[in-house]
């Protein structure tokens, strides 16, 4: 049987026939959502062939999608679909999406749920507390382990453990927990992971979450609290349970599932129980053949694995899955799909590319790859260049849409602050990195001041900061910052602390009265400027009295103290002056909101903490909000986006933009965590880290259905050298077979154009 016996002639044509088990897939290339929208309106879901659903029975349908996103873009669907007129739409939900991970803003902001209120099951513990808990387990394992004299702790020698780094391992500690809960893993056999031939460090590990295992659900019943996948769990079972005891009287309809935790597969199962269920799967590849198709549940880094492990599970075969009606893909799109297809197909199975190369029809397949480029930029800088002009070319033609899909948070930066330089604000889904923002800055600007003892870089940093006013007007303020440069810090200055700045300034005032050499623009500073100096240190020294006080003591102190005194000291630094009753700037706007609902949740004094020195309070605070981001409410262009991975399933503009598609960054590495390595994932049954590159390897197969595509990398990033991406590899690997090499050619010279911006002459 040749590779794609289905799919290599011009006449290719899927299966459209009706499935007994009312499972149905939207195939690549057409746009998932609207198809689902119009087999709703056109009577063909939950069944094929059926009436049309009267305007007023909409109501009556239950559709559940797998992020919130999708669920907003599906209503929009609806809307097109029935003519852009006003309609009443099905109930749209969202299941919680199983791989979008919890932060701490996340759980603060808006509290872990799911699709479905459940009054009588507990809430959720936050994400902050959850973190907070956990590091204080893995410090005081860390005090066990030195006190026991064991060299084995963690991150190497167990004197340079620091509470960032236990805040780190609790991170890791916590996802660990989320994948045991939602794959509803068995522990039981934890105690005979770690064979002789294993290294100790794994059995004191092993022996540390036991620990924590055993007492973890203990804490949380104690605090009337339940763990968030838990709750996730229990909320979809819940709604599973009312389904199958009182089925609703319209149909209901799963769609947009790749992967699923055990909770949504008993979910499914009771849908497809129903009298007028039905599942509706993205780009289930229908053309691989059989050989092909038995090896993708040994791959997990197959972008069909997700859906094969699915179908498994609920018992169906894949030749029963039948192509939604009036969704089936014409030619062009089938052969791009097919050729996709057999360039990622499982590894075990590449030797059959050349049964493939032999029967394929070359005009075809270049047919099917018009629309689609590859740009390899030289630097980062070049790539995000180039894709800001394809995006701005885009809004050339009205009603066109673009996204910029990439997991790189650099790169989707780079290229927003090039469009906003044009005028063009984009919706960036991501949100912008907390410590990025004016008050997430600013409380790392304060705290990085005082824990290097008010060197003159750091103080400097702090003074020339929008936010720092220290109730004086901006300019007042701005030129005592200035001139405190000039007198203390353009020479020679080996002073420490406020203490030093002091010191330094009565040395230059003696030097200029004594006619000393100085620097001539410190001797025309006025006796206004000397007084604005000296009123800043004071100043300055009023304002960080509550954090100098503290980093005088060298014992460890409540984390409570040291949040509730970096507040003290920004506040005051920030403070307007006295005549204007406006409110602080510091907590205003989405950062400053967000800044004041996580330093809020850290004095909570009911909060378990560690205790920590004033020496390890800076970097503790950075890994706390490292990861964290702040998503903005303002206006957004209306055809223009750019997504992470999860945010743009099922979504399907006109032009989309993969970018940087280098090895490391798509697909990200895969890490098993610090707590358990491969063989004991194996043996407790979680799935291994390769199944993230087949969700991801999946997104990318379905956004390579889009009508334009764009591939892009770049070749360098910061001066070293990348790898393209393995799908890129397969895709030119297959192309070279059939000679096609050149068929993934950019449709205009948009490096060039990039690189000429730095040709332009300087403008006097």
């Amino acid at each position: 049987m040749p590779p794609h016996d289905q799919s290599i002639g011009p006449d290719t044509k899927l299966r459209s026939a009706v499935s007994s088990t009312r499972v149905f897939t939207v195939p690549s290339g057409r746009p998932f959502l609207p198809a689902v929208a119009s087999a709703v309106l056109a009577g063909d879901l939950p069944r094929p062939g059926g009436p049309r659903p009267d305007p007023l029975d909409l109501p009556r349908f239950t559709i559940l999608l797998p992020t919130r996103r999708a669920a907003r873009a599906l209503q929009e669907a609806f809307r097109v679909a029935s003519g852009q007129r006003a309609i009443l739409l099905p109930k749209i939900r969202p299941l919680a999406a199983v791989d979008e991970d919890l932060t701490l803003l996340a759980s603060l902001g808006a509290p872990h749920e799911a699709a479905w209120d459940g009054e009588s099951i507990p809430p959720a513990i936050s994400e902050v507390e959850r973190r907070l808990v956990l590091t204080e387990l893995v410090l005081r394992w860390a005090k066990a382990m030195r006190t026991a004299g064991d060299p084995l702790g963690p991150y190497g020698a167990a004197g340079a453990f620091t509470p960032a780094q236990a805040a780190s391992l609790a991170k890791e500690l916590s996802r660990l927990l989320d994948l045991i809960e939602s794959e509803n893993v068995s522990l039981d056999g934890l105690a005979g992971l770690v064979p002789a031939e294993h290294s100790a460090h794994w059995q004191k590990t092993l022996e540390f979450l036991k620990i924590v295992l055993d007492w973890w659900p203990a804490h949380l019943a104690e605090r009337g609290l339940i763990s968030p996948m838990e709750r996730r769990n229990r909320l979809i079972r819940a709604e599973a349970q009312r389904l199958a005891a009182d089925p609703p009287e319209g149909p209901v309809i799963v769609a947009g599932i790749t992967r699923s935790i055990p909770a949504t597969i008993e979910l499914i199962q009771v849908v497809l129980g129903l009298e007028n269920g039905a599942v509706v799967l993205p780009g289930l590849d229908q053309s691989l053949e059989e050989t092909g198709w038995a090896h993708v549940r040994e791959h997990p880094e197959h972008p069909q694995y997700g859906l094969a492990d699915l179908l498994s599970r609920l018992g169906i075969a894949r030749s029963s899955v039948g192509v939604l009606p009036a969704s089936e893909p014409d030619r062009r799109a089938s052969m791009r799909g097919a050729l996709i297809s057999e360039a990622l197909r499982p590894a075990t199975t590449t030797h059959l590319w050349s049964q493939f190369i032999d029967k394929a029809d070359a005009g075809a397949i270049r047919e099917a790859l018009d629309g689609i480029a590859l740009i390899e930029a030289p630097t980062s800088q070049d790539e995000a260049e180039a894709i800001a002009l394809i995006l701005r070319h885009t809004l050339e033609e009205p009603g066109r849409t673009a996204a910029l899909v990439s997991p790189d948070r650099l790169l989707a930066r780079r290229v927003a602050n090039r469009l906003e330089s044009w005028g063009i604000s984009v919706d960036d889904s991501a949100g912008r990195p907390f410590r990025k923002t004016v008050p997430g800055a600013f409380l790392d600007l304060v705290i990085h001041a005082a824990s290097r003892s008010f060197e003159p870089a750091a103080v400097m940093a702090v003074l020339k900061h929008p936010l720092t006013r220290l109730g004086r007007p901006a300019g007042d303020i701005r030129r005592a910052a200035r001139a405190l440069e000039l007198i203390a810090f353009r020479t020679d200055y080996f002073g420490r602390g406020l203490d030093g700045i002091e010191a330094a300034t009565e040395r230059a005032e003696l030097q200029v009265a004594s006619r000393m050499r100085r620097h001539q623009a410190v001797m025309q500073l006025t006796k206004r400027d000397w007084d604005a100096v000296r009123d800043l240190i004071r100043r300055l020294r009023q304002a960080y009295q509550p954090l100098t006080d503290l980093f005088a003591r060298k014992d460890p102190q409540p984390l409570a103290k040291f949040v509730q005194a970096h507040v003290a000291v920004a506040e005051t630094l920030a403070q307007l002056p006295d005549d204007n009753d406006s409110g602080s700037p510091l907590w205003q706007g989405e950062a400053g909101e967000a800044a004041s609902v996580l330093l809020a949740s850290l004095l909570d004094p009911a909060l378990v903490a560690p205790q920590i020195t004033a020496t390890d309070y800076p970097d503790f605070y950075r890994s706390l909000v490292a990861d964290e981001n702040v998503r903005t409410s303002l206006p957004a262009h209306p055809r223009l986006f750019i997504w992470g991975l999860l945010e743009s399933r099922l979504q399907c503009p006109d032009v989309v933009i993969l970018g940087g598609l280098n090895e490391g960054t798509w697909p990200h590495t895969p890490d098993t965590g610090p707590w358990l390595n491969r063989p004991m994932r194996r043996e407790l049954g979680l799935p291994q880290p390769e199944v993230r590159i087949g969700d991801q390897a999946h997104d990318f197969a379905q956004l390579l259905g889009a009508p334009t595509v764009y591939l892009t990398r770049a070749e360098k990033v910061d001066g070293a050298p990348t790898v393209p991406s393995r799908w890129l590899l397969r895709i030119k690997a297959l192309l070279d077979g059939l000679g096609l090499r050149d068929a993934l050619a950019p449709d205009r010279p948009w490096l060039g154009w990039a690189r000429a911006k730095e040709l332009t002459d300087p403008v006097p």
